[in-house]
């Protein structure tokens, strides 16, 4: 499944990510793979982007909450506008999210 969505709709970064969580699976045989995995994603900021395209409001909200959580700053998101004031949105937050990975990368 994780191999099928990577060759989806994953922009370089992503499809580098979830490359290293392919690997570092097939390189376990723990228990804790599923928890560490789980605790993984839910830090990742790029996958609480990805759930601001869902269908459910409440799904958006929570996404967006979370994001705003992670990147320890403000996020322009409106859960409530329409589909593509949305993507407009989403994708000034793929910026915003590459500037605060930059700036806690070179700390």
């Amino acid at each position: 499944l994780l191999r099928e969505a990577e060759n989806g709709r994953l922009d370089a970064e992503q499809r580098f990510r979830l490359r290293a969580i392919i690997q570092s699976l097939a390189e376990e045989d723990g228990d804790d793979t599923v928890d560490r995995v789980s605790g993984l994603l839910a830090v990742d900021p790029y996958l609480w982007l990805a759930l601001l395209e869902r269908a459910s409001l409440e799904a958006r909200q929570i996404a967006a909450e979370r994001l705003e959580g992670l990147l320890g700053e403000p996020v322009d998101f409106d859960p409530e506008a329409d589909a593509e004031t949305r993507r407009t949105q989403r994708e000034r937050l793929l910026e915003q999210i590459r500037r605060v990975m930059t700036l806690d990368a070179s700390q």
